[in-house]
């Protein structure tokens, strides 16, 4: 990706980011004052709960009504209005930018997410994860587009070791989230076994969560036949494989199978996910499962 390609991908998400919103209504957040419906009390006119007057509270809320009936003091009380802690962590491994088309999506997505955080009003931190390690990023080296040097530079220091069981979700237990933050959630989730443990650890806090996965054709759908040359984008090393139909197939429906599996343990953290196809506008392939899924909401 050169600069070129990245201030494109910033542009087309800027433009879809115009038509756009983050759910955020409906879900009790905890945050700096706002708009948002909070988890505590406040000084909105959304009616909460009441409570018995105690000394020095502010006679402006004493519920005059119910002393009218029954004589005795006591406070009404409101729902708290706050802008919700938004926290973007995104998958930089190598995967996530295997074609020329997936890498804009990948980077399109991020400078989208970011996008809609702000346009809420939502304090915003960004966490780019690789293997045991996390790097967070500023908001001027997103628009700067510096952050892309760094994951360059991220990924060359990661140690270079086969792993014989496949590659392993990014460690995210040392992550500093916040309590009831609303989790941006964007990885490829081309790694093996179940990704229930992992998610577990980012709902921790009580957090939302949102998962959003590019994906391009030739990984859904490869056109793999006879001797292939397979790149494996986690080591940088090349394989010479021969591949005959029924091995095509089988990939096939374990590739099915293994984002069915993801979509599974999503639901148990009531946590939409949404595929986003690298080969469609990035209007069209977050209409295909991202509003559908309401993962995102369009303006009203």
């Amino acid at each position: 990706m050169t600069i070129d390609d990245l201030q494109l991908a910033l542009e087309n998400a800027q433009a879809a980011s115009q038509h756009l919103a983050l759910p955020l209504a409906g879900k009790n957040w905890s945050g700096p004052a706002g708009e948002f419906a909070g988890s505590g009390t406040g000084s909105s006119i959304d009616f909460h709960d009441q409570r018995d007057y105690h000394p020095g509270d502010d006679p402006r809320h004493i519920n005059w009504q119910a002393y009218a009936r029954n004589g005795s003091y006591t406070m009404k009380l409101y729902r708290e209005e706050v802008r919700p802690l938004v926290e973007l962590i995104v998958d930089v491994t190598p995967s996530m930018f295997l074609t020329k088309q997936k890498a804009m999506r990948s980077c399109e997505m991020i400078y989208l997410l970011h996008a809609l955080a702000e346009k809420s009003g939502s304090a915003v931190q960004i966490y780019l994860l690789h293997g045991d390690h996390h790097l967070r990023v500023e908001r001027d080296q997103l628009a700067s587009h510096a952050w892309f040097e760094k994951v360059a530079n991220f990924s060359s220091k990661q140690k270079k070791t086969a792993e014989a069981d496949g590659p392993s979700l990014p460690r995210v237990d040392h992550l500093p989230l916040r309590a009831k933050s609303f989790r941006l959630i964007l990885t490829d989730g081309l790694y093996l076994g179940d990704p229930t443990s992992w998610l577990h650890q980012l709902a921790r806090g009580q957090g939302v969560m949102s998962l959003f996965i590019p994906y391009c054709s030739e990984e859904e759908n490869p056109a793999w036949r006879g001797n292939c040359n397979l790149k494996d984008t986690e080591q940088g090393r090349d394989h010479q494989v021969h591949i005959n139909p029924k091995q095509l197939d089988a990939y096939k429906t374990a590739y099915n199978n293994h984002f069915s599996l993801w979509q599974q343990c999503a639901q148990k953290f009531q946590a939409p996910l949404a595929r986003i196809p690298a080969e469609l506008s990035l209007i069209e392939s977050l209409q295909l499962q991202a509003l559908p899924k309401q993962a995102l909401s369009t303006n009203s």
